[in-house]
């Protein structure tokens, strides 16, 4: 779970989707308000750059209720996933989490949309951001993690 996590391995969430099913499937995602709560794309596409939308507002809205363990989810599977979302912690106690994703042609390779999610945190202070970027090519999710990093980075966060 977690290579697949870090490497964003499509393959691996559709066949836990389909062992999930379509029912239980927008069951979770209902109960997660998660942005629209479409998963009329079908099981394993669903959130592939079809049905099923969330604005970078709808994105920061949910990571908070996450860090504040208020999902509809157990607290273990809360913590796991922030943990599986850390990218990085320095020696003066900034932790930095998020997550990529790419949206394109997957034949050409080529990207044009990207997003990175994610939460700063040092001691009690937290931060959280959604970068969405679109383009002809090169908009993928490590261009908006760049993105980011300078924003954070000229902001001192």
């Amino acid at each position: 779970m977690r290579s697949a996590f870090s490497n964003s391995v499509v393959w691996y969430y559709q066949d836990i989707a389909h062992r999930i099913g379509p029912e239980r499937m927008t069951d979770y995602i209902r109960r997660l308000d998660y942005g629209n709560c479409d998963t009329s794309g079908g099981i394993t596409n669903f959130w592939l750059e079809s049905s099923l939308l969330i604005s970078a507002d709808e994105q920061v809205v949910f990571l908070r209720r996450l860090w504040a363990d208020s999902l509809p989810l157990t607290k273990d599977a809360q913590r796991i996933t922030r943990e599986l979302m850390e990218l990085s912690r320095s020696d003066d106690g900034r932790v930095f989490c998020g997550k990529t994703g790419t949206g394109g042609d997957a034949n050409t390779g080529v990207a044009r949309l990207g997003w990175f999610v994610g939460c700063v945190s040092k001691g009690e202070r937290r931060v959280f951001f959604a970068t969405r970027i679109t383009g002809e090519r090169d908009a993928g999710g490590r261009q908006a993690r760049t993105i980011t990093e300078a924003i954070l980075k000229r902001l001192q966060i």
